[in-house]
């Protein structure tokens, strides 16, 4: 949040603007919230009611406008807050339920276990694993502020597909051992290292 000038201005004119930017700032976050903030609404509520009390005292102390102004300041609202708070928890149990149910996440699932901790890493199976895993405990806590943080379905669709798709090209490794009699032998590129077969 920004910091109000401790300075009076000139003129009323200048306060006027500013107080109604704030009040804006304030109905705005209380009706859609403020999802770019990585905390309650109810946080960034009351900091820009600070705020409003800052203007109030800095451009019109002394004034016969004060009061008038000082009475339209909103109450201060509980810190957990959170505009929207039914809309984010249905999308959410939606979304974990259609992930959790879909065959790409499924496919994925399977797989996980059977990929190098690298390949995991530079796929980002780890990271798409981890964030839906996050969205459905913070169903089952009633964790609205993370549900809203994770609750990003076109970004959690574009990475599920390429996810998908990255290990459906990765290439096949054979589970069958070679007998004694084959001369042939595979490349040493493609045996697993001693170290890979740890991890």
């Amino acid at each position: 949040m920004e910091q109000i000038e401790e300075k009076r201005p000139d003129s009323l004119k200048e306060g006027e603007d500013v107080w109604h930017k704030k009040l804006y700032d304030w109905k705005k976050v209380y009706q859609f919230g403020a999802e770019e903030h990585l905390t309650t609404d109810g946080e960034v509520l009351n900091q820009i009611r600070r705020e409003l009390l800052q203007v109030c005292e800095n451009y019109f102390s002394g004034t016969t406008a004060y009061d008038g102004y000082k009475k339209k300041i909103p109450h201060t609202v509980k810190e957990d807050y959170m505009a929207g708070e039914t809309e984010i928890l249905g999308t959410a149990q939606r979304l974990v339920k259609k992930y959790t149910q879909s065959q790409k996440f499924r496919y994925i699932l399977v797989k996980r276990p059977w990929l190098r901790r690298a390949d995991r890493r530079k796929l980002q199976v780890d990271l798409l694993v981890g964030r839906i895993r996050k969205l459905e405990i913070c169903v089952k806590r009633k964790d609205i502020l993370g549900m809203r943080i994770f609750s990003k379905e076109d970004e959690l669709d574009k990475m599920l597909t390429e996810v998908y798709q990255k290990i459906k090209e990765l290439p096949r490794t054979s589970n069958s051992v070679e007998g004694t009699g084959n001369k042939k032998r595979s490349s040493w590129k493609n045996q697993m290292t001693l170290e890979e077969f740890i991890c």
